[in-house]
C-alpha cells in the first residue's frame, strides 16, 4: 500500500534540478552539503570582492567532495579576513601590498554553532586595495591541505549533528507542516544526509505525507491564479497567464480534475478565437518513472523553491566565530 501511495504521488517527476548543487542519495558527498556564505561583518572587505569570495567558497566545497547547498540551509562555510600589514609601494603606478590571513569556518549558521576553522596566509599586491584583496582570493588553493582538513572535520560534525538531533529535526519538520509550512518541512527533511542512514530513512518516510499536502496546497494556489487570469481576460493574454499557472499543477494533486476542466474550457475558447495550437500542456503521470529517483527529484524541487524564495531574507548567526 505504501509503495503504491508513493508511486501515485511522485512518479511523474523525473526532471533533475539544475542550478546550485544538491546532495542526492548515493553521491560522493554522502548527501552532505554546505552553503557558501560571505558575512557583511568582515571588516573593510570591499563589496566588489564579495562575489569573488563567494565563488571561491563554492569551489572549495565542491572540489573537496561536498555538495554546494543553497543559501539559507543550515550548515555553512564562511570566511573572515585579517589584514596583518598594508604598505604602499612606489610606482609608477603605486601599488598596495597586503599581508592577509583568510580564516575559514564551518558551522551551524542557524544556531550559531562553530564546528571547525582553518587559516591560510597570503601576500597580495594590487593597484588598489580591492585588487589586492582579489589577488589574495586568487591565491587560495582549493586543494590546500588546511582546507581539506577543514572540510573533513566539518563533515564529521554535520553527521554527528543529525545522529544526535534526528528526533528534533523530524519533530520540528512535523511542527512546520502542521502550520502549513510544507516547503520548510520538506526542505529540512530532505537535507538530512544519507550518510546518517537511519535518520535519512526516517526523514524520507516523514516527508511523503507532507509532500502530498504540499502539492494539494500548491494546486489550490495555481488554480486560483489561473481562474483569476482567465476571468479577467478571456483572450490570448488571459489564456497565456492561466495556462502557465495550470502547467505547474501536479497530476496527483486534489484539484487536478478542476484544473483539467478549466484547461479544456480555455482550450475550447482559444479554438473559437482561431488558435488551434494550445501551447500550455498540463503535466501527466509517467507510469514508467523510477519511484525512488522521482521521489528525491520531487523533494529536491521543493527544497530549491523554498530556499530560492528566502534568499533575500537569510540572516546567519556567526557572532563570536571570529
Amino acid at each position: 500500500m505504501k509503495n503504491s501511495f508513493s508511486k501515485n504521488i511522485i512518479c511523474f517527476l523525473l526532471v533533475l534540478f539544475s542550478g546550485s548543487s544538491f546532495a542526492i542519495a548515493g553521491d560522493e558527498s554522502n548527501g552532505i552539503s554546505l552553503s557558501a556564505y560571505v558575512s557583511d561583518q568582515i571588516e573593510g572587505f570591499p563589496a566588489i570582492s564579495k562575489e569573488m569570495m563567494q565563488n571561491k567558497l563554492s569551489e572549495i566545497v565542491t572540489q573537496n567532495g561536498i555538495s554546494n547547498g543553497m543559501l539559507g540551509s543550515r550548515f555553512i562555510i564562511t570566511p573572515n579576513i585579517t589584514i596583518l600589514s598594508k604598505d604602499v609601494l612606489p610606482g609608477p603606478p603605486p601599488m598596495i601590498a597586503m599581508n592577509m590571513t583568510f580564516t575559514f569556518y564551518i558551522g551551524d549558521g542557524i544556531e550559531g554553532r562553530k564546528f571547525a576553522s582553518r587559516s591560510i596566509s597570503v601576500k597580495a599586491v594590487g593597484t588598489n586595495e580591492t585588487k589586492a584583496y582579489n589577488e589574495g582570493i586568487k591565491q587560495i588553493r582549493v586543494s590546500d591541505p588546511e582546507l581539506t582538513a577543514l572540510i573533513e572535520e566539518g563533515k564529521k560534525k554535520i553527521v554527528e549533528y543529525y545522529t544526535t538531533h534526528c528526533d528534533a529535526v523530524i519533530k520540528n519538520a512535523q511542527s512546520a507542516a502542521s502550520l502549513g509550512n510544507y516547503g520548510q518541512a520538506i526542505s529540512d527533511l530532505t537535507t538530512i544526509p544519507d550518510a546518517c542512514k537511519t535518520c535519512y530513512d526516517r526523514g524520507m518516510t516523514a516527508a511523503e505525507p507532507m509532500y502530498k499536502k504540499y502539492i494539494d496546497q500548491q494546486c489550490d494556489v495555481k488554480l486560483t491564479e489561473a481562474r483569476a487570469a482567465w476571468n479577467a481576460q478571456q483572450n490570448g493574454d488571459g489564456a497565456a497567464k492561466a495556462g502557465a499557472a495550470l502547467a505547474e499543477i501536479e497530476p496527483t494533486a486534489a484539484c487536478y480534475k478542476e484544473a483539467t476542466a478549466l484547461n479544456k474550457e480555455i482550450t475550447a475558447r482559444m479554438v473559437e478565437l482561431g488558435n488551434k495550437q494550445w501551447e500550455y500542456k498540463m503535466k501527466v503521470v509517467d507510469a514508467a518513472a523510477d519511484v525512488a529517483k522521482a521521489r528525491i527529484a520531487a523533494y529536491r524541487d521543493v527544497y530549491s523553491a523554498y530556499y530560492l524564495s528566502r534568499r533575500t531574507v537569510v540572516v546567519y548567526n556567526v557572532r563570536g566565530w571570529w
